[in-house]
């Protein structure tokens, strides 16, 4: 084997081992997340037709501000 070919032939395996790698670890991140999914038990009697049946009550605003004066807002959210 000449030496021109050998880092040709090592980028190759380098490039397959990367592939496979991260081709594992998109299954294996696949895989836990339909486990996390057939693991989650419905809460009883608490379904989006219950939340859609009791409307909420109006919102009032408890405070009156003018029109010009500056709000300020979380940034942590």
């Amino acid at each position: 084997m000449s030496y021109t070919t050998r880092p040709k032939s090592i980028a190759a395996v380098a490039l397959l081992a990367a592939v496979l790698a991260l081709g594992a670890s998109w299954l294996l991140a696949g895989a836990d997340a339909r486990a996390q999914e057939s693991e989650t038990v419905p809460e009883s009697g608490a379904g989006p037709a219950a939340s859609v049946s009791t409307p909420l009550p109006e919102f009032l605003p408890s405070e009156r501000l003018p029109a010009g004066s500056a709000v300020a807002f979380p940034t942590d959210i």
